[in-house]
């Protein structure tokens, strides 16, 4: 089931990942038993204050540290991008080395700095990263954004202002902003009510034409999420193509 690149670039068992239910519903419990059982978890940072967000990554990296691999959300913040900015430099500073990213219309300094930080190439000329993207999406003009290499104006100015070096915005214009892509259906939560079998072949053309576009060496994968509640919905997904799913509302409905 799903794609095997998925699993091997991050280190799990089974494609198969949960979160992340904002204000914390996602808990550091769900997270550290997910990454235990070999799948992966987001913590649901989103409407938490920056204290609450350091209290749940110093309990994640204490127990699972770099030897598990799990995330934590980043959300689009526009009346807020100083909570935005601080949560991401947080992530950069802690080594979280995953992010859920959600409810992004656009490309914002805050998580194309966060894409960008520790990009190197080796001998070989092979692009690395150490930070891990996860875009949620459900409209093909937000994921042709995530799937596009960040606007060079912006890289331009993350390295004016010492927050990215120029080899990172050099090599971050070689890829795109996220290789990993939450495809995100009508669910319990609030959505922008799409339907999974008419979405994600589009998000999944689209994938293939920006791929040939920008001559991308590396897969672009795509998760599909939004009412998967049952074995049978789960194997819709993988039915559908999907690299690996993503379960939330029936995560909350069950005791952990």
């Amino acid at each position: 089931l799903g794609d095997r690149s998925f699993t091997e670039i991050h280190r799990l068992r089974f494609p198969y990942v949960a979160g992340a239910m904002a204000n914390g519903i996602a808990t550091t419990t769900l997270v550290i038993e997910m990454a235990k059982s070999g799948f992966l978890g987001f913590f649901g940072a989103a409407g938490l204050t920056r204290p609450r967000v350091e209290a749940a990554l110093d309990e994640l990296n204490t127990v699972l540290g770099d030897r598990y691999a799990w995330g934590s959300n980043l959300i689009h913040s526009p009346n807020e991008p100083e909570l935005e900015t601080s949560i991401s430099d947080l992530y950069i500073q802690r080594g979280v080395r995953r992010v859920s990213a959600s409810a992004y219309m656009n490309l914002t300094p805050a998580i194309v700095r966060y894409a960008a930080t520790g990009l190197y190439q080796d001998q070989k000329g092979n692009i690395h990263r150490k930070n891990f993207v996860f875009a949620k999406i459900s409209r093909p003009e937000v994921a042709r954004r995530f799937m596009s290499p960040p606007p060079a104006e912006m890289l331009s100015a993350l390295v004016a202002a010492g927050r990215l070096t120029p080899e990172e915005a050099r090599l971050a214009q070689q890829l795109p902003v996220a290789e990993d892509y939450i495809v995100e259906a009508d669910s319990g939560g609030h959505t922008d009510n799409q339907a999974l079998t008419a979405l994600f072949p589009t998000i999944r053309k689209l994938r293939d034409e920006l791929t040939v576009t920008h001559s991308y060496r590396r897969p672009i994968r795509l998760g599909a999420a939004g009412g998967l509640g049952t074995p049978d919905a789960i194997a819709a997904a993988f039915s559908l193509g999907a690299a690996f799913v993503l379960t939330g509302s029936v995560n909350q409905a069950c005791v952990e």
